[in-house]
């Protein structure tokens, strides 16, 4: 598996991360009066960031190399997880300017900012207010805009705040939201801080479930809105515990976390990408799920050349060839999930299916050689044709008169198994079939009285006398018998 840098493309902190980042207004009187809020005087500004923490991402880029399949290490044990208590929400009419309109000027301009100016500014007013009661907000608006160009100071801003004693529900749900999305773009296995790494984005997916569950629709935000967020961020929860879940080779549990995230964000290609490695490492491997997800990531994400590697070294692995790749690769495009008729033969299954064609083709090779040598015998005079061959034209009812006509009164010999045996008869069966059933098909009538054992294999001949169709029984007369050696 390879690392890839992912932009988080948003354009604000979500809603219910908004409601707090506008401040009450400062004035003069407050610059005098440090710590009391100002209800009057200039209009609040609202804040907004070029990049946020929660919107739907961007589409994968391939990257530095990362945690592939192959090459997890062995699950370490999993530390508790304990999630934090939120604190309470302070509405921002009651939050204070407590060093008064210089702070109040400072938040201002840094909310207007943008970009790495915007970046500079909030950590001059972390740095200089380190105590003002929009520290939090502030660290939420930094969070933001360092997470389009600098995941880690992101991950560390988002540190800062989940162990901020002042954070509340909705600002611990953005930072969680956030450690979730970016840890796995710079988790490196095979590193003292990995299985660090994983548990800290275990805690944040969990952690951060359970913090968004406790969000309510902010008053005058749009009920709609909100909970397309809350979805956004669930599927980031679900996202990460799906990759910490592949990490641990624990693939049950990753497939399922995947498939929740996949289903919420359909065009999510490092979903998929990761779906379908562990759907493929899982036991059972399931093989055709595992084709199409990676199928869906490589089409989502045509120049992310891991995907396409893996998905080329699978398929041929499975399939034993590269045939029909492309085509499942179109189909995957226009569809996350697979047909429910979707199935790739695997080398096994296709080495079958040609050695039953072979033996098919075989077969019927042996059948048309048979069919030539029944007609063969067919045009044969009836004195000249196998028993099988007499024993048929004599029960068909259309040649049966004709057929005993020619045979009665010859002299004939044949080969069976003694049925039963008398020194005068010995009654034998000729046909495979008889010899089964121990069905009786001649009766030979000795000229020299002689008892055979049942079961022996005999020559016997005589001249054809009488023919009886119901049983079938041909009685030969002046007959002789030899064991067969």
């Amino acid at each position: 598996m390879k690392r890839f840098a992912i932009c988080l493309m948003m354009t604000a902190l979500p809603v219910w991360a908004q409601t707090s980042t506008a401040p009450a207004s400062a004035s003069a009187s407050a610059q005098a009066n440090a710590g009391q809020a100002n209800q009057g005087g200039q209009p609040a500004p609202q804040a907004t960031s070029p990049a946020g923490s929660t919107a739907a991402p961007a589409q994968a880029q391939p990257g530095t190399p990362s945690a592939s399949a192959a090459a997890v290490p062995n699950a370490a044990a999993t530390a508790p997880i304990n999630c934090r208590k939120p604190a309470p929400t302070v509405p921002p009419a009651q939050r204070k300017w407590k060093a008064g309109l210089p702070e109040y000027k400072a938040y201002v301009a840094a909310t207007k900012a943008v970009g790495a100016q915007q970046i500079a500014d909030l950590n001059s007013f972390l740095q200089n207010y380190p105590n003002s009661d929009w520290a939090t907000t502030a660290r939420l608006l930094l969070m933001s805009a360092q997470a389009r160009t600098n995941p880690r100071a992101a991950l560390s801003t988002a540190q800062q705040i989940l162990h901020s004693p002042d954070a509340d529900a909705p600002s611990l749900a953005t930072a969680y939201a956030t450690v979730a999305y970016l840890m796995p773009t710079i988790a490196q296995p095979n590193t003292p801080q990995f299985q660090l790494q994983l548990n800290q984005l275990q805690q944040s997916a969990q952690c951060g479930s359970a913090a968004l569950a406790q969000l309510a629709v902010p008053q005058g935000e749009s009920a709609a809105l909100f909970q397309q967020q809350k979805q956004q961020s669930q599927y980031t929860f679900d996202r990460a515990q799906g990759f910490v879940a592949l990490q641990r080779k624990q693939y049950s549990a990753a497939i399922a976390s995947l498939q929740q995230a996949a289903s919420m964000n359909p065009k999510d290609a490092l979903v998929f990408y990761w779906l379908g490695i562990a759907q493929a490492e899982t036991q059972p491997p399931h093989f055709n799920s595992a084709i199409w997800s990676l199928a869906h990531a490589t089409a989502l994400a045509p120049q992310a050349a891991p995907f396409s590697q893996y998905l080329d070294a699978l398929y041929k692995s499975y399939h034993g060839s590269m045939d029909g790749l492309q085509q499942v690769v179109q189909q995957a495009q226009s569809s996350p999930t697979p047909p429910a008729n979707f199935h790739i033969q695997s080398a096994q299954e296709i080495a079958q299916a040609q050695a039953n064609q072979q033996a098919a083709q075989e077969q019927a090779a042996a059948n048309a050689q048979y069919q030539a040598q029944l007609k063969k015998i067919e045009s044969l005079p009836i004195t000249d044709a196998p028993f099988f061959e007499m024993k048929r034209r004599l029960l068909d009812p259309s040649l049966s008169a004709r057929s005993w006509r020619a045979l009665r009164g010859q002299a004939l010999g044949f080969q069976g198994v003694v049925v039963k045996s008398t020194p005068q008869v010995v009654e034998v069966a000729v046909t495979p079939d008889a010899q089964k059933s121990n069905t009786p098909e001649i009766a030979v009538h000795l000229g020299v009285p002689h008892k055979f054992p049942a079961g022996a294999t005999v020559s016997v001949g005589g001249v054809l006398t009488t023919l009886s169709r119901d049983p079938f029984l041909i009685t030969m007369t002046k007959g002789r018998a030899t064991v067969k050696r």
